[in-house]
């Protein structure tokens, strides 16, 4: 019988490189075997499997060079020849990577960055990023090659997009200072201040189940009826990595602005729809700056946050209103384990401020609606059989007055 999947057999560079149908994963691992070879210093080799399968390969061996400075690898990345596609130029370089020649094992790094493939792309952005010259401090270029990475989890497919998320959250944490913005990340066509709306998951809610992603029931009812802008594409809608941490929290705060800059759809995002610790992902990402119209908290766990934080989410939000079950269950969990977090010593957890937000919010609490339920508010019924739809459209108003 034959299998349903032919084993992949990767290709030696001469054929990756040269030839038109050349296989971009093979390019991917012969970018990380430079990569992994130009980052060792003088004295260090592969480890003894690495070289034996890399010998199997045929891959080149490079010799080591002290002149591949920041410089140098600036230039692989944003000179003229960087975005040069032409097959003999490509070819070119290859045959001086052969010869050993790690200047220009850096110069098709830096092309790769414009590959066709993301399998290729992908592998020389990491091997960029491996080396980086700034001993332990982000440069310029490597900004650049993080943005880079960020894009690649919606611009890829699902099987490389998925590695790019965990390759960037493995190269960046939630307390590092924010990137600058990536030039050109603007879609050709794309308006500058075009009006975009989006949902955003809570936990356990990873990669489209949430109700509040595209193609969903409730996402479509909160399109036809309040934001038709609302984010359609499934594929490259806002997601975090929905695990129940602080850091993760912090970290999908940060990661919202970097998303709409890759999107490139709109400066600011008009109308937020956020399910329970999405919320406290939107309400964090207003506090360092992001630009929201209209936020819709939806059975958000309130937590403590200075009234200094507050003043900073009020100056950046239109309006919010904040949607909520009596005794959710869930909420009401987070906040007795948060206690209990407290308690035994936990390091890091934030505190609750119970079961709503406090007054310097100026977050604007409906009539609850249900009991018990953490996904009351996620049914278009409910909307339908309550006074919500008019708050939200009241609401909805009062915001874009407020921004006018």
């Amino acid at each position: 019988m034959t299998p349903a999947h032919e084993p992949f057999e990767p290709t030696d560079g001469d054929r990756a490189f040269t030839e038109p149908s050349g296989s971009g994963r093979s390019r991917a691992v012969h970018l990380l075997l430079l990569a992994e070879q130009l980052s060792r210093g003088e004295h260090e080799r592969l480890p003894i499997a690495l070289q034996a399968d890399a010998a199997e390969l045929d891959a080149p061996t490079l010799e080591w060079s002290s002149a591949l400075g920041e410089e140098r690898r600036a230039r692989a990345i944003f000179g003229v020849d960087a975005k040069r596609r032409e097959p003999a130029h490509i070819a070119a370089t290859w045959s001086a990577v052969r010869r050993g020649d790690g200047g220009a094992a850096l110069e098709l790094l830096g092309m790769c960055t414009h590959d066709p493939s993301p399998f290729a792309r992908l592998g020389a952005i990491v091997g960029l990023l491996a080396l980086s010259q700034a001993a332990g401090l982000r440069s310029r270029v490597d900004d650049h090659l993080l943005r880079r990475l960020f894009a690649e989890q919606y611009r890829a497919p699902y099987e490389v997009g998925a590695v790019a998320r965990e390759l960037f959250d493995l190269l960046t944490s939630p307390e590092e200072r924010e990137l600058p913005p990536l030039p050109g990340s603007r879609r050709p066509g794309s308006p500058a201040g075009g009006s975009l709306s989006i949902g955003v998951h809570g936990t356990f809610s990873r990669y489209g189940t949430s109700r509040v992603a595209p193609n969903q029931p409730f996402y479509s009812y909160l399109s036809s009826q309040f934001s038709p802008e609302l984010f359609q594409d499934e594929r490259t809608c806002f997601r975090w990595s929905g695990r129940y941490a602080r850091a993760d929290r912090s970290k999908a705060a940060r990661d919202l602005p970097l998303w709409l800059d890759s999107i490139g759809d709109a400066e600011e995002l008009d109308t937020v729809y956020a399910h329970s610790h999405g919320g406290n992902v939107a309400l964090s990402a207003l506090a360092q700056g992001l630009r929201i119209k209209f936020l819709v908290l939806l059975s958000v766990p309130p937590i403590e946050r200075s009234s200094e934080e507050w003043a900073t989410i009020d100056r950046h939000v239109g309006y919010a209103m904040s949607l909520r079950s009596r005794l959710d269950w869930v909420v009401l969990a987070d906040l007795v384990a948060r206690r209990a977090a407290r308690a035994i010593g936990v390091p890091g957890v934030e505190r609750s401020s119970g079961l709503d937000f406090p007054p310097e919010a100026d977050i604007h609490t409906t009539a609850p609606f249900g009991w018990i339920s953490h996904s009351t508010w996620l049914d278009q019924r409910v909307w339908q059989t309550s006074t919500i739809e008019a708050e939200v459209r009241n609401k909805h108003a009062l915001a874009h007055a407020a921004s006018s």
